[in-house]
């Protein structure tokens, strides 16, 4: 299976990680998408917002200084929420956990198929 995916780093707040991406990232993520951590399967996004929000906007949801610093890399992002399975992060050390959302899976046989013979 060939994925197309795009890596974040989320802070957990119990079995709930709250991302900031970057909006031209933001703009192909959607509600559904699953979510992946050393490729196993720990939850799906369930909410992405559809305005960007300025990166002083989020010290009331991040307080801590350095996380907020560690996960916002520009001054404006999209906030996505990804729920995960109760336990799914109890491998990950630490509250910022990275972790790959899968925007798109294909099967080689997909692309045979769909390529057709115009002769």
């Amino acid at each position: 299976t060939i994925t197309s995916t795009v890596g974040v780093t989320g802070y957990r707040t119990g079995d709930t990680l709250l991302c900031a991406v970057d909006p031209s990232q933001g703009a192909n993520l959607k509600t559904g998408m699953p979510v992946e951590m050393n490729g196993q399967s720990v939850g799906e996004v369930v909410e992405v917002a559809s305005e960007p929000v300025r990166k002083s906007d989020l010290t009331e949801k991040i307080t801590n200084e350095y996380y907020l610093n560690a996960l916002v890399k520009t001054d404006y992002v999209i906030l996505v929420r990804i729920d995960t399975a109760h336990g799914a992060l109890d491998s990950a050390t630490g509250d910022l956990v990275n972790v790959t959302i899968v925007l798109a899976s294909y099967k080689p046989i997909q692309f045979l198929l769909s390529s057709g013979s115009a002769s």
